[in-house]
């Protein structure tokens, strides 16, 4: 498995509207192969952080063009550049 977690920071005054967007969010993340698991939480003040689980390294970089245009489609609700980090190690711990 591989990971790769992004970390956004969502205007505050946006967060009803980007929370409204999810349902669309996950359709597309769905959609992308090779994605086992993906979380994203925030806050109150707007932080947030995205982690997507995949099968492997191969597979997030063939996602990354998919990857792309769900950011793209939430670039009204985030107020600078997503910092994304990628992990080559990950255990699954519970759920």
């Amino acid at each position: 498995m591989y990971a790769r977690v992004t970390t956004y920071q969502c205007d505050p005054k946006q967060l009803d509207g980007m929370a409204a967007q999810m349902p669309a969010i996950k359709k597309a993340v769905e959609a992308i192969e090779g994605i086992l698991s993906t979380y994203t939480v925030w806050r109150a003040d707007g932080q947030g952080v995205t982690m997507s689980i995949y099968s492997s390294e191969a597979a997030a970089d063939q996602a990354i063009e998919q990857v792309k245009a769900v950011w793209t489609d939430m670039a009204g609700y985030i107020v600078d550049t997503p910092v994304i980090e990628a992990y080559d190690s990950v255990a699954h711990i519970k759920g």
